[in-house]
């Protein structure tokens, strides 16, 4: 029987996940955006309150007006970007870091007297562990180095402090931190990839476990317990989508005969050589079932009536044609009732007993024959 659930892979729900990621980073740099003006305002009354001497119109200008305009201008682009489906998962997560990475270069590139800022360039490194990627997570570190180099040069060059040895030694302390906090993030990547290893591992066992005990050990169709389980889903997706629904009960002939007078062994015999044929000449969407000793369920998807009694036909007639010594070569036949699904019929019950009666109508009426309904149920 093919498989009928089409469940959401693991790793589509880590990429929804990523994408929530990335839109919340962009969302974050929003907040960071809002927190960094209104403390700047609160530094400029401060100021005044203080009655410092600070040229306001300078200071609303360099500190407040540009920064602010040039950080929401590109945290819009982000945005964009990271909402548009024109783009590649791994590019919006390069977006959503470099946007973080940007906003604390930028906070270092004016504000040159906050030399402590050198150490906001740990936060886009430990920030990429959310994906997972320790390629994506060493180039991030990377960049934070050089905008790190970058920024304590314009510091040395063009700020009018005389920061002196101090800044070199600031500059390496925020080296060695974003050094550690590259190997903390691929100790944390490594760790989040073997646990993600482990939950998948036991994800997959349990699916194999959960279809085993869908499975007739002697058979390998699947069970009543399959059956009771996808027949209303089928249903359910056949009247939706406007497709026809065949159900065939069959039943072996005269097997309590064959195991009282062969034995069970010879009967079993009987019942794989049933089950290879349906393994083998089954076509697309029709699914096989054992639901008792002898009686198998067959569910036609987008089969008519017409076309499931012609291939339950076909089958008869391998069967009929089995030669098993097991048996001392008796002609094994079975007995057949074929019913359709309604365009308004939703209860499983009444369509198996349909098939069921048509069933017993052929068993009734010297077996060896199938019986279908031309109305559907």
């Amino acid at each position: 029987m093919h498989a009928m659930k089409n469940p959401v892979t693991m790793k589509n729900k880590s990429d929804m996940s990523a994408k929530r990621w990335c839109r919340y980073l962009v969302s974050v740099c929003y907040m960071a955006i809002g927190i960094n003006l209104v403390t700047l305002i609160v530094v400029w009354y401060f100021f005044v309150y203080i009655k410092y001497d600070v040229d306001s119109v300078r200071y609303w200008i360099r500190y407040i007006i540009l920064p602010s305009s040039g950080m929401l201008a590109v945290n819009i682009l982000a945005d964009f970007l990271v909402r548009s489906d024109r783009f590649s998962l791994i590019f919006k997560e390069y977006v959503a870091l470099l946007l973080i990475l940007f906003f604390c270069a930028f906070l270092c590139f004016v504000h040159t007297i906050v030399a402590v800022l050198f150490a906001t360039f740990v936060v886009p490194v430990l920030v990429s562990t959310i994906f997972a990627d320790v390629k994506l997570t060493r180039r991030i570190f990377i960049l934070g180095q050089l905008l790190l180099i970058i920024s304590g040069l314009r510091m040395h060059f063009v700020s009018v402090r005389p920061f002196g040895a101090w800044l070199g030694i600031v500059i390496v302390t925020a080296s060695g931190l974003l050094t550690v906090s590259y190997f903390l993030a691929k100790v944390l990547i490594v760790y989040g990839q073997d646990n993600i290893s482990n939950l998948s591992d036991v994800y997959h066992d349990k699916i194999s476990l959960e279809e085993q005990l869908k499975l007739d050990p002697l058979t390998g169709l699947y069970n009543r317990k399959a059956y009771n389980e996808y027949l209303p889903q089928m249903m359910e997706e056949c009247r939706l989508a406007a497709i026809p629904l065949s159900i065939a009960v069959l039943d072996i002939d005269d097997f309590k005969q064959v195991n009282d007078i062969y034995g069970h062994a010879a009967g079993d015999r009987v019942l794989l050589r049933l089950t290879g044929i349906l393994k083998r000449n089954i076509p697309e969407r029709i699914y096989t079932f054992r639901i008792g000793g002898e009686e198998f369920v067959l569910l036609f998807k987008d089969y008519s009536v017409a076309d499931a009694v012609k291939i339950c036909e076909e089958m008869l007639s391998m069967i009929r044609s089995a030669s098993l010594p097991e048996v001392n070569y008796k002609e094994i036949t079975f007995s057949c009732g074929v019913v359709g699904m309604g365009e308004n019929q939703v209860d499983p019950v009444a369509l198996f007993k349909a098939a069921d009666e048509a069933l017993y109508s052929a068993k009734n009426s010297g077996k060896n024959k199938i019986i279908a309904l031309d109305t559907p149920i």
